[in-house]
């Protein structure tokens, strides 16, 4: 009985703090939408995996991992950096400045991307031949081209939410692109009976162009509400120049180190699986790809929590107030781990069931995919450790984390993907994420002084 009222008393104090309300229930709205652009993602993985063969689809995958990395190379840090000074703003109420980033974040976003686009078309041109042995990687080199410029615009947008606290907005936008395509698929699939891979990459990359029209409506639709509904009235005629030059440059003093934050933290996610492209067979990465993308919607309790704990992270950081950033650290962590727990253990046992939905030839990444789940078990647990170290001004701890994380998944990526394919590239996958998460917990108590326990 005494033990029952402890629990009850711990959960009735969790629930009457004001930020763990708002954490709890903000990241409930964006739990519900992480689950169903998860499960849209799902059903994407399984058309493409059953009505292409495994070669295809590996190049299908091999695409989406390009675009992801080039994309967020090109956006020179400014998504991270959006969150961090847009949140501040709009707890000022400063609607000028939260436009002009805005503005100056797109105009860096779309040079960086299009110059990105043009130095993959003059590799796919000149040099192609050089680095890849299979001539099936071109054409999706090919429509990469043309794709990155899309995604690296809609997730300004969608980090420009994130900034002013609209969650469904920001979690709409991040992932919109999903039942987009997934729509158009369907569309093929049901007036042509088939798929081939040109009319895939085209599916996508017309679903890319609707998200970010769809993005950039929402958006100042959403601006002009949110100053309208404010009860402050911004009467300064501020021109947009004396507003730039007042934050720009700690604006891009902050987006040099996130962009190589960005740039490292993508090479996390998709660097095993553009590895394999180059050191193994394109049947090695569909199974790598297929097995990951199960294992990722693991985390998506980690997303969502993310989503509302990154602007909440820079308010308070900025207040200097590390007592309540560490309450809410731990208090998100425990919801994560309580959430995440169960589905983690129920797909580690049934990963060749989960698997056999994508067909029997992927029931053989059993292995791959339960090394990739206990390594979504460790980021879990930690909480978010990179995302406190990047909102407190700590970004240079999270790049180093990750340049010696990245390091090691390169080497042993190197090491042993020739040697054993996709479990190779799984092992390196794990060990890297490990050292990331583990190391950032370190960092956040040396250099905030914040524990987990």
């Amino acid at each position: 009985m005494l033990t029952i009222n402890k629990i009850r008393n711990k959960i009735r104090a969790f629930a009457g703090d004001n930020d763990n309300k708002e954490v709890v229930q903000s990241s409930a709205i964006i739990f519900m939408l992480k689950v169903f652009f998860a499960l849209i993602g799902f059903v994407i993985s399984i058309v493409i995996t059953r009505f292409l063969s495994v070669a295809d689809a590996g190049y299908y995958f091999f695409m989406l991992a390009m675009v992801a990395l080039l994309s967020s190379v090109s956006r020179l840090g400014v998504d991270n950096a959006i969150v961090r000074f847009t949140a501040v703003a709009n707890s000022q109420q400063d609607f000028k400045k939260i436009k002009a980033i805005n503005a100056l974040s797109l105009k860096v976003a779309l040079a960086g991307s299009l110059f990105t686009s043009v130095v993959l078309w003059l590799f796919c041109k000149f040099a192609y031949s050089f680095v890849f042995e299979d001539d099936g990687y071109l054409l999706p080199l090919q429509w990469t081209v043309y794709i990155v410029p899309l995604i690296s615009c809609s997730v300004v947008y969608s980090q420009s939410f994130q900034g002013l606290k609209k969650v469904k907005l920001f979690a709409l936008f991040n992932a919109v692109v999903r039942p987009i395509n997934l729509f158009i698929l369907v569309i093929i699939i049901l007036t042509t009976e088939k798929l081939v891979s040109n009319a895939v990459y085209a599916s996508y990359f017309v679903a890319s162009l609707l998200a970010l029209l769809l993005a950039s409506l929402f958006w100042y639709r959403c601006i002009n509400v949110v100053q309208h509904d404010s009860k402050v009235l911004d009467q300064q005629e501020t021109s947009e120049d004396v507003i730039l030059n007042d934050f720009q440059t700690d604006f891009f003093k902050s987006c040099h180190s996130l962009w190589a934050i960005a740039c490292l933290a993508i090479l996390m996610g998709q660097g095993a699986q553009v590895l394999l492209g180059v050191f193994a067979s394109v049947e090695d990465v569909a199974h790598f790809a297929v097995a990951n993308r199960v294992a990722m919607l693991m985390s998506f309790v980690l997303l969502a929590v993310n989503g509302i704990l990154s602007p909440k992270f820079a308010e308070i950081a900025a207040e200097n107030d590390n007592q309540r950033l560490q309450k809410i650290y731990r208090s998100s962590t425990k919801v994560m781990l309580v959430i995440t727990s169960p589905l983690l253990i129920i797909s580690f046992i049934f990963a060749p069931s989960i698997l056999l939905l994508f067909g029997e030839q992927y029931q053989q990444s059993s292995t791959i995919l339960r090394i990739l789940i206990a390594a979504q078990f460790v980021k879990v647990v930690v909480g978010s450790v990179g995302q406190l170290l990047i909102m407190s001004g700590a970004e240079r701890s999270q790049k180093h984390n990750l340049a010696i994380s990245v390091f090691l998944l390169t080497i042993v990526s190197v090491a042993l993907i020739p040697l054993y394919g996709a479990l190779g590239a799984a092992i390196a996958a794990f060990i890297a994420i490990s050292t990331n998460n583990l190391l950032g917990l370190f960092k956040v108590f040396k250099t905030l002084k914040i524990s987990l326990f």
